[in-house]
């Protein structure tokens, strides 16, 4: 009598669930269906069996290999290198799961694009529930996010360890924003497991100062609870961060390497020469006038690659209608005080243009692009509601506005369909041209 009332009840909750959850629910669904069809495009083009790839296969076999999963020789031995540190979460997951089905590392690597799927999914309903309470509002912009693909070698596409290293910072914002009773005992985990998934983790947690900056500004209060929050993700990352790149004599990924690499660095520690030097003499002196002239480029080597990546298609090449559509966006969002996704959005553009300093800021970008799309889904949003609130007593300007919203969200719906086909096909596509050729010129 016990277990049927226990299991009417079970049921009755499960139902309750389902029901105050359903667009979620299918949004997710379509999010797996489509992510999955994905990854089994990606593993029948070539780039799958690239050497990149078999660098993951490899980190993966040597744990696969060991007989008792970490405790071989080989394992421990590779401890004496950085690359016993770098990716050490990802191999160790991946090549017990290999080691415990018995299955051999290639294909490891090709279920982890599917488990990478399974975990992104319910990180980012999390993540986004820490930051938004309507429910209808959430499946939205879990739909956004499906659109999300990524490109070069960074994104959802690219189930990586950086992509892992992603997926768990979007866990971490989604504790320091939310109310959790046991934060520290998460994030004393969250911390060491996503800097061992990979470096950039370290990058991407530097984003949430920033972020804690520009919203205390926006909403003008010092939230102290999530400071504490920060300053102790921070200590706690410090507390594996700098013991390993202490016993690796420097971390070559890290910060410190980057900021001390960079162009502008070596440009004030030259320049800093120069000054101290005998006077040169009135032609030299010409000379060396023209020589600090550095230009841009020189100091921030990464900005091409950002600008290819992501402004030339944020703005489809600086059209003049998609710059008043982003400005638009972000308007809307200062009038309904959105603080929190405009927050993330400029911390984000924050890293990934001070990333520029480094060749490779196109490693920025896997943040940014999701947040960016996140920024769009919000937008949609409210100007649906902008309309409903400013434009009911004009309906023929309100049909008008609703109609280039509709359209406009259909066009980027097939432009990101395409779009991540293209990449997981290995097929380039230009978004800027696609709109020229098929919905400009046949107006």
């Amino acid at each position: 009598m016990q277990n049927t009332s226990f299991t009417a009840g079970m049921t009755k909750k499960a139902s309750a669930l389902i029901r105050d959850n359903k667009l979620i629910i299918l949004v997710s669904s379509i999010f797996i269906g489509w992510k999955f069809f994905l990854v089994s495009v990606f593993f029948n083009n070539e780039f799958s069996r690239s050497e990149e790839s078999l660098i993951y296969i490899g980190h993966i076999d040597s744990v696969n290999r060991c007989s008792y999963i970490v405790f071989c020789d080989q394992f421990l031995q590779s401890f004496k290198t950085y690359y016993g540190f770098a990716l050490l979460s990802y191999r160790v997951l991946f090549g017990a799961i290999g080691h415990l089905l018995n299955m051999n590392s290639s294909n490891v690597f090709h279920l982890s694009f599917y488990i990478g799927i399974l975990m992104l999914l319910p990180a980012l309903i999390f993540f986004l529930k820490n930051i938004e309470t309507d429910k209808r509002l959430i499946a939205f912009l879990l739909f956004f996010l499906t659109l999300y693909n990524g490109g070069g070698s960074h994104g959802f596409w690219w189930v990586a360890p950086d992509f892992f290293a992603s997926l768990i910072a979007f866990i971490a914002y989604a504790i320091i924003l939310g109310d959790y009773k046991h934060w520290k005992m998460i994030l004393a985990i969250l911390m060491p497991v996503g800097f061992y998934f990979h470096t950039i983790f370290v990058y991407l947690m530097s984003t949430i100062v920033i972020f804690y900056f520009f919203y205390s500004f926006s909403t003008k209060n010092i939230h102290v609870v999530m400071l504490k929050k920060i300053v102790f993700s921070i200590l706690i990352l410090l507390i594996f961060y700098i013991p390993t790149s202490y016993y690796l004599g420097g971390n070559p990924y890290g910060p410190e390497t980057f900021v001390l690499k960079s162009n502008i660095v070596n440009s004030g520690i030259q320049s800093l020469e120069k000054n101290i030097s005998p006077a040169p003499s009135e032609n030299s002196s010409s000379q060396s006038k023209s020589e600090r002239r550095y230009s841009a480029r020189h100091l921030f080597p990464g900005f091409n690659k950002i600008k290819e990546r992501y402004f030339d298609y944020i703005f489809f090449e600086y059209n003049p209608f998609f710059i008043m559509i982003f400005a638009g966006v972000i308007l809307i969002l200062f009038h309904y005080k959105q603080y929190k996704i405009l927050s993330m959005y400029f911390a984000a553009l924050v890293f990934t243009l001070a990333s520029s300093l480094n060749q490779h800021a196109d490693r920025a970008l896997p943040f940014i692009w999701p947040i960016t799309f996140l920024l769009y889904g919000y937008g949609v949003w409210f100007a649906f509601q902008l309309s409903e609130e400013y434009l009911k007593e004009n309906r023929k300007i309100k049909i008008a506005f609703n109609t280039f919203l509709y359209s406009g969200m259909v066009i980027f719906i097939v432009i990101n369909i395409i779009y991540s086909y293209g990449v997981n096909q290995n097929i380039e596509f230009n978004p800027a041209k696609f709109l020229e050729d098929y919905v400009w010129n046949h107006r």
